[in-house]
C-alpha cells in the first residue's frame, strides 16, 4: 500500500498517470494494495467533482446525464483493471499508445491484457488516458495513449482501472449503468458508452 507521500511522488514523477489531477485524487481515494490501481470515492461530492465535464459518446453526444449513488448497492462505483504490467516495465513512446484485448466477457472483471505498441494519431493532450473500446463477442478493446512530446514509463505491477457509474438521463429519467475512464474534459474526447 502506497503511503500519500509515495503516492504524491510517484504521480510527480509520471509513474502513475491519472485524470481528473493528482489534486483531486488522494490516498484517500486510490487503493494501490497489491499493484491495483483502483478508484475508491468516499461521498457523492468526491464522485461528483471526479465525474464533472464527462461526456457520453456517438449519438448520444448531446444528452446530459447526472451521476447518481445506488444507495441499495454497497459499492456503488465498481473498478476493473484494465491494464497490468506484469513484470516488466513498458514505455509507451512520444504520442504513441497501446492497445490491448481482454481475455473475459464484458461486466466481469478483467485479468490481463496483451499489449501493443502502434501509432497514435490523435494528439489532444496532455496525459495518459484510458479508454473502453468496442464490445465485439464479449472481447472489450482497450487502448493507453501517451499524448506527450516525451516517453512515458509504466513500472513493474502497475495496474489502471476504469470506473464504473450509475447515471440518470436528465430528459428521460431513465437510470443506466456507464462505464467511464479517468480523463479530462480538456481532452475532448467522448470514450464512453452504455452496456
Amino acid at each position: 500500500m502506497l503511503g500519500q507521500a509515495q503516492l504524491a511522488a510517484s504521480l510527480a514523477a509520471g509513474l502513475l498517470v491519472c485524470d481528473p489531477a493528482p489534486s483531486a485524487i488522494t490516498a484517500a481515494h486510490l487503493d494501490l494494495h497489491l499493484g491495483r490501481y483502483y478508484w475508491k470515492p468516499r461521498s457523492i461530492t468526491s464522485i461528483a467533482r471526479a465525474l464533472n465535464g464527462f461526456h457520453v459518446a456517438g449519438e448520444a453526444s448531446t444528452k446530459k446525464v447526472t451521476p447518481v449513488v445506488d444507495v441499495a448497492t454497497a459499492d456503488p462505483i465498481k473498478c476493473y483493471t484494465l491494464y497490468d504490467s506484469r513484470d516488466t516495465p513498458i514505455t509507451i513512446g512520444p504520442r504513441a499508445m497501446i492497445l490491448g484485448h481482454t481475455l473475459e466477457a464484458v461486466g466481469s472483471t478483467v485479468r490481463s491484457l496483451h499489449p501493443q505498441l502502434r501509432p497514435n494519431p490523435m494528439i489532444i493532450a496532455w496525459g495518459l488516458v484510458l479508454h473502453s473500446g468496442v464490445q465485439q463477442h464479449g472481447i472489450w478493446t482497450l487502448a493507453l495513449y501517451n499524448r506527450n512530446d516525451w516517453a512515458l514509463t509504466i513500472p513493474p505491477h502497475a495496474r489502471i482501472a476504469m470506473m464504473e457509474f450509475l447515471a440518470v438521463d436528465d430528459e428521460s429519467q431513465e437510470r443506466t449503468v456507464w462505464d467511464a475512464t479517468l480523463w479530462s474534459p480538456e481532452t475532448m474526447l467522448d470514450h464512453m458508452h452504455t452496456w
